[in-house]
């Protein structure tokens, strides 16, 4: 995110700032049918309101958890649960792709109930609840990809109503490639087994999170479900005027049909699992479930920055604020996770990027050398069992190096 804002600003540095105003403005005017507020609380994806839900709602999360627990319940299955979250973090998402392998070279890494993925992490929880057959396809995408896989510039075209400064047409063609028929046919049979993919996009007209159960969606037989899947991928890794937004085309029982804008998930949260308020052991109770459960949360990130002097020049500071806010609200985020773990008993494990990955070199918005280097790192620490620092470390969070986990 860093290096991307780098680069954009930049480019933005070619402009005088009349110029820049007439860029902002002109990028404001692209043609549009926003749903009207009234219309807001009927509106369905395929006509069907529980594809998605708002992800700040306690009574619409709490059902979307209790309709995975209960397919769940009716299928029999009463295996140890285990939980993954999957945070933002551009090409920081190495890190995952690396702890992931890793993890399965280890012999130790579970098959998982819920997988939850925003903005890089939505590009890398669906391979990832899919199991390690992928773990290959993660390692060649954040390992080899460049900036122009991902995007291309077109600052100039802005002037012209263009919503962002890049176009991510790569990025979707990548999503695309990979994300295919064969893939959503497995996401879809393993919805009726209880398992549930989650990933999260932010609804720019409202400002609010947005949860999407990508299995029910697969599920759903709906021929345009596969490209339903792609739009949301694509949308919780869309920065905002940096990219594109994805506009979702949504229904209304009056017949009239909008569209809704949806952007980087890691807006309004970085990383997702359950609400603070979610009863876990209660309702595992109450549907007779397996209270022994597991979950593991991968923030792409370091816990504690360096200490860096910042240059007095607006791209300068802009760049340094963005970037402290987006790592506070996932230390933030990862603190409220740990919360409800300890009340709920849930055996949580949480790791991030070590304080000495700081200082590698990283040229570009997506440097493979700089991606190497994070995958190897995350690769080493799961193979060797020294990936995990559990909920109840007594400092927390910690940046030491955390210890082996026992067999």
């Amino acid at each position: 995110m860093k290096q991307l804002l780098l680069r954009v600003s930049r480019g933005m540095r070619l402009f005088s700032s009349a110029g820049l105003l007439l860029v902002l403005v002109a990028c404001s005017s692209q043609p549009r049918m926003p749903p009207p507020p009234e219309a807001y609380d009927d509106l369905t994806v395929f006509g069907d309101a529980k594809l998605r839900v708002w992800g700040d709602e306690p009574e619409t999360v709490d059902s979307a958890l209790l309709q995975a627990l209960g397919t769940r319940f009716n299928a029999g299955n009463d295996t140890p649960m285990s939980y993954l979250a999957i945070s933002g973090g551009g090409s920081r998402g190495a890190y995952a792709a690396g702890v992931l392998a890793g993890w399965t070279k280890s012999g130790t890494r579970p098959d998982f109930t819920v997988v939850t993925g925003i903005s890089t992490g939505a590009l890398i929880a669906p391979f990832a609840f899919l199991g390690a057959e992928y773990d290959a396809l993660l390692r060649e995408v954040y390992t080899t990809s460049r900036t122009k896989d991902i995007a291309r510039i077109r600052v100039r075209s802005g002037m012209f109503g263009r919503d962002s400064l890049l176009d991510t047409a790569p990025l979707r063609a990548l999503i695309e490639t990979h994300v295919n028929e064969e893939v959503v046919k497995r996401i879809a049979a393993s919805s009726r087994s209880g398992r549930v993919l989650l990933i999260g996009t932010t609804n720019l007209d409202a400002g609010r999170p947005v949860l999407w159960n990508i299995t029910k969606i697969a599920e759903s037989g709906h021929p345009k479900a596969a490209e339903l899947i792609r739009d949301v991928i694509l949308a919780s890794a869309s920065i905002p005027v940096a990219f594109p937004p994805v506009y979702i085309p949504v229904n209304h029982p009056d017949g009239n049909r909008y569209d809704e804008m949806h952007m980087d998930g890691g807006v309004t949260k970085q990383i997702f699992l359950f609400p603070l308020y979610f009863p876990v052991r209660d309702v595992l109770r109450g549907l007779q479930l397996n209270e022994n459960q597991s979950a593991y949360l991968i923030w792409n990130d370091v816990a504690h920055p360096s200490y860096e002097p910042v240059k007095p020049s607006i791209s300068d500071i802009a760049i340094r604020t963005i970037d402290s806010l987006i790592r506070t609200q996932g230390s933030s985020d990862l603190q409220r996770i740990r919360q409800v773990a300890l009340r709920e008993g849930i055996n949580a494990k949480f790791t991030w990027l070590p304080a000495e990955t700081q200082s590698l070199e990283n040229n570009g918005i997506f440097d493979p050398a700089y991606m190497q280097a994070l995958y190897d790192i995350g690769y080493e620490r799961a193979l060797n069992g020294k990936v995990w620092i559990d909920a109840d470390a007594p400092s927390w969070p910690v940046d030491e190096e955390p210890v082996e986990q026992p067999e």
